[in-house]
């Protein structure tokens, strides 16, 4: 009898499960113009009232099960003082997101630095860049059991206009609103 059951606990020791999975709730990402490490951003003036947005993020991986975020945004133009000159630009100023539905994955996030300029034509006083600032934020998901070692990146490109723009390597990923 102790022989099966030490033979069945071998047996099912690789499908064991190693990861936590990260519970519905948990705030993934927090970031806010005064985490910005352009030196010009913190301290910019808000020119006028803050755009929100409530998003929902759904990613799909290849393998295991799919992920909901919601993402909060806001977004508020900008008066930037760079190269003794004043700008006006539109930039994310509050980005946070938190799992909605998770099975499988440990979930990890983070901003990247930012806000950045965005590429534009190019002017005769140079390149011209467009109004709305971009943010790159990551959310990373990683499965771990006996058998498998999996990690996913959804990528996303969070725009000053509101427009967020999603990627994710190895499956699908949509963005939709909530309001």
């Amino acid at each position: 009898m102790r022989l099966t059951l030490l033979l069945a606990s071998i047996a099912l020791l690789p499908a064991c499960k190693r990861s936590e999975t990260t519970p519905a709730g948990t705030e993934v990402v927090r970031w806010d113009k005064s985490m910005g490490d352009r030196p010009s951003v913190p301290g910019a003036n808000e020119l006028g009232p803050r755009a929100k947005k409530e998003l929902r993020v759904l990613a799909h991986p290849s393998y295991r099960a799919p992920v909901t975020l919601k993402l909060h945004l806001e977004t508020a133009p900008l008066e930037i003082f760079e190269g003794g000159k004043s700008y006006r630009q539109t930039s994310p100023v509050l980005v946070r997101i938190a799992v909605e539905t998770n099975e499988d994955w440990t979930i990890t996030g983070k901003c990247r630095g930012g806000p950045d300029y965005r590429m534009g034509p190019m002017g005769p006083d140079g390149m011209q860049s467009p109004e709305a600032m971009i943010m790159s934020c990551d959310v990373s998901l990683r499965y771990q059991s006996f058998r498998q070692d999996l990690s996913e990146l959804v990528d996303l490109e969070i725009k000053g206009d509101g427009n967020v723009v999603a990627t994710l390597g190895g499956g699908t990923v949509t963005v939709e609103s909530i309001e």
